[in-house]
């Protein structure tokens, strides 16, 4: 099993140097024009503690979760299966300008770790990027909530 693990671990890292893409992250956008990936704009970052929410194809499931210290969030760990990603930051302080949701499919045939599924935030209108940036670091964040969403069963007796 070990041996598996670091082979898996050193295909990703081949992967991720090999094609010199990022992992899922949140950007800032500074100009707001829903490109923040390598824009080549100063200042276009990664942003830690945006919130983004998983719910399975079929509805089955939601996962809440947030970007880390560097701007990634880990799609493997909502788990294999097709997810509609949202990035729901704070409406009082940021605003996504990329495409938002996005759908993705998690699988060993699709790939574990999916690349550039990533979104754009900008402040809010009248909030300045110091003022939001400051008040999204200051979060304290609480571990991912795995909920299931209630199933329906017309066939069970009430």
């Amino acid at each position: 099993m070990k041996k598996m693990t670091a082979l898996f671990l050193l295909v990703l890292v081949v992967a991720l140097v090999w094609t010199s893409h990022s992992l899922a992250m949140v950007y800032v956008d500074v100009n707001g024009d829903g490109r923040c990936v390598n824009s080549g704009v100063t200042g276009e970052i990664p942003m830690p503690n945006i919130d983004l929410t998983f719910l399975s194809e079929d509805q089955g499931q939601s996962v809440r979760l947030y970007s880390g210290g560097n701007g990634t969030y880990g799609l493997p760990s909502a788990g294999q299966g097709s997810w509609v990603v949202t990035a729901v930051p704070n409406p009082s302080l940021w605003q996504v300008t990329s495409a938002n949701p996005l759908r993705v499919e998690v699988s060993e045939a699709t790939g574990l770790v999916q690349l550039n599924v990533d979104f754009c935030i900008k402040p809010a209108p009248g909030v300045a990027l110091s003022t939001a940036r400051q008040a999204t670091l200051s979060q304290s964040r609480v571990p991912a909530l795995v909920q299931s969403a209630p199933v329906e069963n017309s066939s069970a007796p009430v």
